[in-house]
């Protein structure tokens, strides 16, 4: 309750300090030990690399190194050796003073080449605690950073509410000066003090209060963490990427400058897209709508689905609404679960007593129909006067030419007014 000035100073030095503690949940605050967790995960996944190359990987960068005597030495990959110094390598018996500076130069350029083409990744199937770190360092920024706004605009609301009320009741005097303020005036401020008390001044500063306190006491299991980057790895990544500035350039460097040129140039359509593409997705979405008929062979977890899902949405506003994905029963579920999340597309699956209905539906509807390779032998592809887009995720299972599921899927390419091609399969595949 506020009963007189120095009610108003407590509140106001109160909602100062919270102000200023505030800057600490904004997003840019964060971005530094983003980039710094981030630069570790990379130096251990060039470990990972340097470890799993031999002692003649040097060759490749200078010629004439006295590799034997490495090898006779006992030095088996680039990681044993990685951080010698000169007078280190001076100590390997028969190595003199040139082919130690030699040796020093070659692996450091090893080195150079691994930290600069290696990609960092997290296995939500063997995280560490420098995983936990970053996870948690981005989810606080996804979610502390919005909440602090809303405490900031709580506060700023609150100031303006009694903007006015709380500069007349500052102009009250202490008791001895009191006597000398007219009886106006001091029934202006009394008046106002009850009416600012009326408006639940106390209710609403605790209510900052307590949403302040909800950001300072908050905490993240590291449970909680890996069940959030399985289902939004996606929105993880592109943390890193939006503060690492990362390109899909590096992405591209095995590919014809002229072929990445044009690539690049395509206007990816991501409206109605509930998701910020990587730039490796958006580059592979554009890729499939340049060349029409691919083959996306990427990593577990890297957002092969999503790259379809961006590329049936673009063709989607462009009026090509038919899109049939082909699919594992496993993943059928997920399928349409991603659909769901990142698009408005309709999705529709194909599976089980109802399906025929539910075939009729997407034909009427348009949208996305997910069955998985079995039932692409069931539906009357007759029907179909219209297809857009094919994936075929899993496309190993399809390789047989002679198996009556892959003839199902040659027949689906075959379909008029089809345009685009996508095979998925994970790399090891």
């Amino acid at each position: 309750m506020i009963n007189s000035k120095k009610d108003i100073k407590k509140i106001k030095e109160e909602l100062e300090r919270i102000k200023f503690d505030l800057q600490n949940y904004d997003e840019s605050t964060y971005e530094p030990k983003i980039i710094e967790l981030w630069q570790f995960i990379k130096e251990r996944a060039a470990k990972v690399q340097l470890e799993n190359m031999p002692i003649d990987a040097i060759k490749t960068f200078e010629k004439g190194l006295p590799l034997k005597q490495l090898d006779r030495a006992g030095y088996k990959n680039i990681y044993e050796i990685s951080n010698y110094t000169p007078i280190q390598f001076l100590q390997i018996n028969g190595v003199g003073a040139k082919s130690a500076s030699q040796l020093k130069e070659a692996v450091e350029k090893v080195k150079q080449s691994v930290h600069i083409r290696v990609n960092g990744r997290i296995d939500p199937d063997s995280l560490e605690r420098l995983d936990y770190d970053l996870l948690r360092t981005i989810y606080h920024k996804r979610h502390l950073s919005v909440e602090a706004e809303k405490v900031e605009n709580l506060i700023t609301n609150f100031n303006e509410e009694f903007k006015e009320d709380f500069s007349i009741i500052e102009q009250q005097k202490n008791v001895f000066m009191r006597i000398f303020q007219s009886a106006k005036e001091k029934e202006n401020i009394a008046s106002t003090i009850d009416r600012v008390n009326k408006q639940e001044v106390d209710k609403k500063f605790v209510k900052i209060k307590n949403a302040y306190s909800v950001i300072k006491e908050f905490k993240v299991s590291d449970e909680t963490l890996k069940k959030d980057f399985i289902e939004n790895s996606i929105q993880y990544y592109t943390s890193v990427e939006s503060v690492t500035g990362f390109t899909n350039q590096k992405q591209a460097d095995d590919i014809p400058s002229e072929l990445v040129e044009a690539v690049n140039a395509v206007k990816l359509n991501v409206t109605d897209l509930n998701l910020t593409l990587r730039n490796y997705q958006e580059f592979g979405a554009k890729y499939a709508i340049y060349n029409r008929r691919i083959l996306l062979g990427d990593e577990m977890g890297l957002g092969k689905t999503v790259q379809a899902l961006a590329v049936i949405n673009h063709l989607n506003h462009n009026n090509q609404s038919y899109a049939i994905v082909v699919c594992p029963l496993s993943v059928v579920a997920n399928w349409k679960r991603e659909t769901e999340k990142f698009t408005k597309l309709n999705a529709f699956i194909y599976h089980g007593n109802n399906r025929e209905s539910v075939f009729k539906e997407w034909l009427s509807k348009k949208g996305i129909l997910i069955t998985t390779f079995e039932h692409t032998r069931n539906f009357d592809k007759n029907l179909i006067k219209e297809l857009n887009m094919l994936v075929v995720d899993e496309a190993h299972f399809v390789k047989n030419p002679e198996a009556k599921r892959s003839q199902s899927i040659y027949e689906l390419s075959n379909i008029k007014n089809y345009l685009y091609y996508l095979l998925s399969l994970p790399l090891h595949a």
